[in-house]
C-alpha cells in the first residue's frame, strides 16, 4: 500500500486524503536521496494523518446537532481523538452517537474501521485509560 501510494504521488506530483485533500510533494521526484525519503514519509503519512483529520472534521459536523440537547460540547480534536464535555448522566446516550459519527463498522478501500469510546472524569485518567 505504501509503495502504491508513493508511485501516485510521484506520477501526479500529490497525494490525496479519503476526502481529496491534496498535499503536494514535488521531491517524491528529487534525485537527492534524502530529500526523496523525506517526501516519501510525508506522502504516507498525509494520506493515514490526513485521512483520520477528515473523519474526525466530518464526525464533529454530524454529531454537533445531538450535542446541544445533552449540553455537550467538543472541548478539542487531538490527531483522530474527540474530546467532549458531557454530564455523566448523559455519557451512554452520547458515546454511541460518537461511535456511529466516527465511521466504526465503514469500510474505506476495504479495510473497515473499528471506533473505540470511553469515558473518564479528567483528562489524566482519559489518558490512563
Amino acid at each position: 500500500w505504501k509503495q502504491s501510494v508513493i508511485a501516485e504521488g510521484r506520477a501526479k506530483g500529490y497525494v490525496q486524503t479519503l476526502s481529496g485533500r491534496r498535499r503536494h510533494l514535488s521531491d517524491l521526484v528529487s534525485t537527492d536521496p534524502a530529500l526523496r525519503s523525506r517526501a516519501e514519509r510525508q506522502a504516507v503519512n498525509a494520506v493515514v494523518q490526513g485521512s483520520a483529520a477528515d473523519i474526525c472534521k466530518k464526525a464533529m459536523v454530524d454529531v454537533y446537532n445531538d450535542l446541544t440537547p445533552l449540553g455537550a460540547s467538543i472541548l478539542v480534536q487531538v490527531h483522530d481523538e474527540l474530546v467532549v464535555l458531557v454530564e455523566k448522566h448523559q455519557v451512554d446516550e452520547l458515546l454511541g452517537k460518537l461511535v456511529t459519527a466516527m465511521g466504526d463498522g465503514v469500510t474505506y478501500n476495504g479495510i473497515p474501521l473499528k471506533v473505540s469510546c470511553h469515558s473518564a472524569i479528567s483528562w489524566a485518567e482519559a489518558k490512563g485509560k
